[in-house]
């Protein structure tokens, strides 16, 4: 996938999180806000008013979220290619676990923290699963350093016999 489809699939993905969000808080929050959002829904102003400021609001938020993406995206890269090196190294169940707690144990905990604890919302759980990715890369990288460096020796080996 070449760098421009990737970041298109991230703004799109990103908007579109941001949307579902805001839909989300329309839709189930109870705040005065809201009770007085019901009442003037019938006036046509309010219609006016909102055409324009919803889709600032969700740019907005698209924006905070893209500098988080933004930022594990060479992460990204790092656990996708490693992973891809171990599989084909044989290695199957060691990216399996890394992801499995990066993402499970370490991204989505801390993501659930940093958006409904801090109320850093959308955001805060896109840095806490940007965490969890970038410890699958560190891992992943470091073990496979590791493997390599045991094929390496094993090469050695065979090449002196």
């Amino acid at each position: 996938m070449t760098v421009l489809r990737r970041l298109a699939v991230v703004v799109g993905v990103t908007v579109l999180v941001c949307a579902a969000t805001f839909m989300t808080v329309e839709l189930f929050g109870r705040s005065p806000v809201r009770r007085r959002r019901e009442r003037d829904w019938a006036d046509p102003r309010w219609a006016a008013v909102t055409s324009v400021v919803a889709p600032l609001a969700v740019i907005a938020a698209a924006a905070a979220i893209l500098r988080v993406a933004a930022f594990f995206q060479l992460f990204d890269g790092l656990q996708i290619v490693v992973t891809g090196s171990l599989r084909g190294a044989g290695d199957t169940r060691t990216p399996m676990v890394c992801h499995l707690i990066g993402y499970w144990v370490i991204g989505l905990p801390l993501g659930a923290m940093l958006c409904f604890e801090r109320g850093l919302g959308a955001r805060g759980l896109w840095m806490g699963l940007s965490a969890g990715l970038i410890a699958i890369g560190l891992v992943l990288t470091a073990i496979w350093w590791s493997t390599a460096r045991k094929w390496s020796r094993r090469l050695r080996t065979i090449g002196s016999v």
